[in-house]
Protein backbone atom coordinates (compact mmCIF):
# COMPACT_ATOMS: atom_id res chain seq x y z
CA UNK A 1 0.00 0.00 0.00
CA UNK A 2 1.41 3.47 -1.19
CA UNK A 3 1.40 6.70 0.38
CA UNK A 4 1.42 10.64 -1.56
CA UNK A 5 3.56 11.92 1.43
CA UNK A 6 5.06 11.54 4.75
CA UNK A 7 2.84 13.93 6.06
CA UNK A 8 -0.27 12.17 5.22
CA UNK A 9 1.16 8.81 6.32
CA UNK A 10 1.81 10.61 9.44
CA UNK A 11 -2.01 10.92 9.97
CA UNK A 12 -2.73 7.37 9.24
CA UNK A 13 -0.32 6.13 11.48
CA UNK A 14 -1.63 8.35 14.54
CA UNK A 15 -5.05 7.76 13.70
CA UNK A 16 -4.80 3.94 13.98
CA UNK A 17 -6.72 1.09 11.92
CA UNK A 18 -4.45 1.92 8.86
CA UNK A 19 -4.24 -1.66 7.50
CA UNK A 20 -0.24 -1.52 7.09
CA UNK A 21 1.59 -3.93 8.82
CA UNK A 22 5.31 -2.94 7.47
CA UNK A 23 6.08 1.30 7.43
CA UNK A 24 8.41 2.74 5.55
CA UNK A 25 8.34 6.41 6.39
CA UNK A 26 11.74 8.67 6.33
CA UNK A 27 13.86 8.81 9.17
CA UNK A 28 13.30 12.37 10.62
CA UNK A 29 9.45 11.50 10.85
CA UNK A 30 10.03 7.83 12.24
CA UNK A 31 11.85 9.38 15.30
CA UNK A 32 8.66 11.19 16.54
CA UNK A 33 6.36 8.61 15.32
CA UNK A 34 8.78 6.35 17.90
CA UNK A 35 7.67 8.44 20.43
CA UNK A 36 4.14 8.36 19.68
CA UNK A 37 4.34 4.50 19.85
CA UNK A 38 3.76 3.57 16.09
CA UNK A 39 6.22 0.81 16.33
CA UNK A 40 6.72 -2.37 17.86
CA UNK A 41 10.60 -3.19 18.96
CA UNK A 42 12.47 -5.53 16.18
CA UNK A 43 12.76 -8.97 17.34
CA UNK A 44 16.52 -8.67 15.75
CA UNK A 45 17.14 -12.29 16.53
CA UNK A 46 15.01 -12.73 13.36
CA UNK A 47 16.52 -10.79 11.12
CA UNK A 48 19.02 -13.09 9.39
CA UNK A 49 20.61 -9.99 7.57
CA UNK A 50 20.93 -7.71 10.10
CA UNK A 51 24.32 -7.91 11.36
CA UNK A 52 25.32 -6.29 7.08
CA UNK A 53 23.78 -3.44 7.55
CA UNK A 54 26.26 -0.78 7.76
CA UNK A 55 27.45 0.89 11.15
CA UNK A 56 28.34 3.88 10.53
CA UNK A 57 24.37 4.22 9.04
CA UNK A 58 23.13 2.55 12.05
CA UNK A 59 25.18 4.76 14.12
CA UNK A 60 23.24 7.55 12.62
CA UNK A 61 20.04 6.96 13.14
CA UNK A 62 20.36 6.13 16.74
CA UNK A 63 20.15 9.31 17.01
CA UNK A 64 16.13 9.12 16.29
CA UNK A 65 15.45 5.71 17.04
CA UNK A 66 17.94 4.26 20.31
CA UNK A 67 19.44 1.61 19.83
CA UNK A 68 18.00 0.95 16.85
CA UNK A 69 15.13 -1.24 18.05
CA UNK A 70 11.97 -0.20 16.04
CA UNK A 71 13.62 0.05 12.64
CA UNK A 72 16.22 -0.31 9.41
CA UNK A 73 16.99 1.51 6.79
CA UNK A 74 16.78 -0.02 3.23
CA UNK A 75 17.65 3.40 1.14
CA UNK A 76 19.41 6.60 1.80
CA UNK A 77 19.88 9.93 -0.40
CA UNK A 78 20.14 13.44 -0.60
CA UNK A 79 18.27 16.43 -1.65
CA UNK A 80 20.08 18.31 -4.39
CA UNK A 81 19.71 19.93 -7.87
CA UNK A 82 18.36 17.71 -10.65
CA UNK A 83 18.96 19.27 -14.18
CA UNK A 84 18.82 19.08 -17.78
CA UNK A 85 22.97 19.53 -18.47
CA UNK A 86 21.58 21.21 -22.17
CA UNK A 87 19.97 23.76 -20.79
CA UNK A 88 21.52 24.56 -17.94
CA UNK A 89 24.75 24.99 -20.99
CA UNK A 90 22.00 26.82 -23.12
CA UNK A 91 21.15 29.34 -20.32
CA UNK A 92 23.94 29.70 -17.75
CA UNK A 93 26.68 28.93 -19.92
CA UNK A 94 29.30 25.73 -19.97
CA UNK A 95 31.48 27.15 -17.29
CA UNK A 96 28.67 27.64 -14.28
CA UNK A 97 28.75 25.32 -11.73
CA UNK A 98 25.03 23.97 -10.79
CA UNK A 99 26.06 22.56 -7.20
CA UNK A 100 25.01 25.13 -5.19
CA UNK A 101 21.81 26.50 -3.78
CA UNK A 102 21.89 29.76 -5.35
CA UNK A 103 20.57 27.77 -8.34
CA UNK A 104 17.24 27.29 -6.43
CA UNK A 105 17.16 30.14 -3.83
CA UNK A 106 18.75 33.29 -5.90
CA UNK A 107 16.02 34.73 -7.40
CA UNK A 108 17.83 35.99 -10.43
CA UNK A 109 19.35 32.84 -11.23
CA UNK A 110 16.17 30.41 -11.15
CA UNK A 111 14.13 33.09 -12.99
CA UNK A 112 16.16 32.40 -15.99
CA UNK A 113 15.12 28.55 -15.91
CA UNK A 114 11.51 29.26 -15.58
CA UNK A 115 10.65 29.08 -19.16
CA UNK A 116 12.09 25.40 -19.73
CA UNK A 117 10.35 24.49 -16.23
CA UNK A 118 11.32 24.66 -12.52
CA UNK A 119 10.02 22.02 -9.42
CA UNK A 120 10.14 21.83 -5.82
CA UNK A 121 9.47 18.92 -3.63
CA UNK A 122 5.62 18.97 -2.05
CA UNK A 123 7.64 17.87 1.34
CA UNK A 124 7.44 21.30 3.80
CA UNK A 125 9.89 19.36 6.00
CA UNK A 126 12.70 19.49 3.55
CA UNK A 127 12.47 22.31 2.13
CA UNK A 128 12.27 24.44 5.22
CA UNK A 129 15.25 22.89 6.11
CA UNK A 130 17.21 23.69 2.88
CA UNK A 131 16.16 27.25 3.40
CA UNK A 132 17.36 27.55 6.72
CA UNK A 133 20.54 26.01 6.19
CA UNK A 134 21.03 28.45 2.90
CA UNK A 135 20.30 31.20 5.45
CA UNK A 136 23.12 30.31 7.98
CA UNK A 137 20.65 28.82 10.41
CA UNK A 138 20.34 25.72 12.11
CA UNK A 139 18.02 23.60 10.26
CA UNK A 140 16.04 21.92 12.85
CA UNK A 141 15.64 25.04 14.26
CA UNK A 142 12.77 25.29 16.71
CA UNK A 143 12.54 29.09 16.55
CA UNK A 144 9.18 30.09 14.84
CA UNK A 145 10.53 33.35 13.99
CA UNK A 146 13.23 31.77 11.98
CA UNK A 147 10.12 29.61 9.75
CA UNK A 148 7.99 32.80 9.51
CA UNK A 149 10.34 35.25 8.57
CA UNK A 150 13.35 33.81 6.96
CA UNK A 151 12.22 30.78 5.46
CA UNK A 152 8.72 32.42 4.07
CA UNK A 153 10.89 35.53 2.77
CA UNK A 154 13.15 33.22 0.43
CA UNK A 155 10.34 31.41 -0.94
CA UNK A 156 8.34 34.15 -1.50
CA UNK A 157 11.08 35.68 -3.68
CA UNK A 158 11.45 32.84 -5.97
CA UNK A 159 7.65 31.16 -6.27
CA UNK A 160 6.89 32.95 -9.39
CA UNK A 161 9.44 31.14 -10.97
CA UNK A 162 8.45 27.42 -9.66
CA UNK A 163 6.08 25.30 -11.96
CA UNK A 164 4.85 22.99 -9.28
CA UNK A 165 5.45 21.58 -5.79
CA UNK A 166 5.45 17.73 -6.09
CA UNK A 167 7.38 14.89 -4.72
CA UNK A 168 7.20 12.44 -7.99
CA UNK A 169 5.62 13.67 -10.95
CA UNK A 170 9.25 15.76 -11.86
CA UNK A 171 10.94 12.55 -12.41
CA UNK A 172 9.23 12.30 -15.46
CA UNK A 173 8.98 15.51 -16.60
CA UNK A 174 12.74 15.90 -16.42
CA UNK A 175 13.07 12.38 -18.25
CA UNK A 176 10.98 13.89 -21.04
CA UNK A 177 12.41 17.82 -21.38
CA UNK A 178 8.99 19.21 -20.04
CA UNK A 179 11.40 20.48 -16.88
CA UNK A 180 14.57 21.89 -16.83
CA UNK A 181 15.46 22.25 -13.10
CA UNK A 182 13.87 20.22 -9.96
CA UNK A 183 15.37 20.75 -6.24
CA UNK A 184 14.68 16.84 -5.77
CA UNK A 185 15.98 13.54 -4.33
CA UNK A 186 18.72 11.96 -5.25
CA UNK A 187 17.41 8.50 -6.07
CA UNK A 188 14.36 10.13 -8.31
CA UNK A 189 16.70 12.21 -10.58
CA UNK A 190 18.98 9.26 -11.28
CA UNK A 191 15.59 7.40 -11.99
CA UNK A 192 15.00 10.35 -14.33
CA UNK A 193 18.56 9.80 -16.06
CA UNK A 194 17.86 6.18 -16.56
CA UNK A 195 13.96 7.11 -18.27
CA UNK A 196 15.80 9.58 -20.65
CA UNK A 197 18.20 7.61 -21.83
CA UNK A 198 16.16 3.95 -22.00
CA UNK A 199 14.15 6.64 -24.23
CA UNK A 200 16.83 7.73 -26.09
CA UNK A 201 15.34 11.15 -26.50
CA UNK A 202 18.61 13.20 -26.06
CA UNK A 203 18.24 14.25 -22.95
CA UNK A 204 20.93 14.07 -20.64
CA UNK A 205 19.68 14.84 -16.83
CA UNK A 206 22.41 15.48 -14.37
CA UNK A 207 22.64 15.65 -10.36
CA UNK A 208 24.71 17.88 -7.95
CA UNK A 209 25.17 17.93 -4.41
CA UNK A 210 25.31 21.72 -2.84
CA UNK A 211 28.74 23.06 -1.98
CA UNK A 212 26.51 24.63 0.62
CA UNK A 213 25.98 21.31 2.13
CA UNK A 214 22.33 19.41 2.05
CA UNK A 215 20.10 16.71 3.53
CA UNK A 216 20.94 13.00 4.06
CA UNK A 217 17.87 11.06 4.28
CA UNK A 218 17.16 7.50 4.92
CA UNK A 219 13.70 5.64 3.79
CA UNK A 220 13.37 3.25 6.64
CA UNK A 221 11.17 0.07 7.53
CA UNK A 222 9.95 -0.65 11.02
CA UNK A 223 6.58 -2.68 12.21
CA UNK A 224 3.35 -1.07 12.93
CA UNK A 225 2.09 -1.40 16.68
CA UNK A 226 -0.75 -4.21 15.07
CA UNK A 227 2.27 -6.24 12.84
CA UNK A 228 2.08 -9.98 13.30
CA UNK A 229 5.63 -11.60 14.04
CA UNK A 230 5.64 -13.40 10.83
CA UNK A 231 5.92 -10.57 8.88
CA UNK A 232 9.57 -10.01 10.17
CA UNK A 233 10.53 -11.66 7.25
CA UNK A 234 10.03 -9.19 4.69
CA UNK A 235 12.46 -6.76 6.73
CA UNK A 236 14.57 -9.56 6.65
CA UNK A 237 15.05 -9.98 2.82
CA UNK A 238 14.71 -6.14 2.05
CA UNK A 239 18.32 -5.97 4.31
CA UNK A 240 19.74 -7.99 1.12
CA UNK A 241 18.74 -5.70 -1.66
Amino acid sequence: MSFDSNEILEGKLLSGNTGYDIVGPSSEFMGRQIIAGVYQKLNKDALYNYDNLDPAMMNLLENLDPDNAHSIPYLWGTTGIGYNKQKAIEIMGADFAMNTLDVVFVPEIIAKFQHCGVAFLDAPSEMFKAALHYRGLNPNSQNPKDYQEQSTELFNNVRPYIQYFHSSKYINDLANGDICLAFAWSGDVLQAADRASESGNGVQIEYRIPKEGTLMWFDILGPYQRMPPILEMPISFSTIS
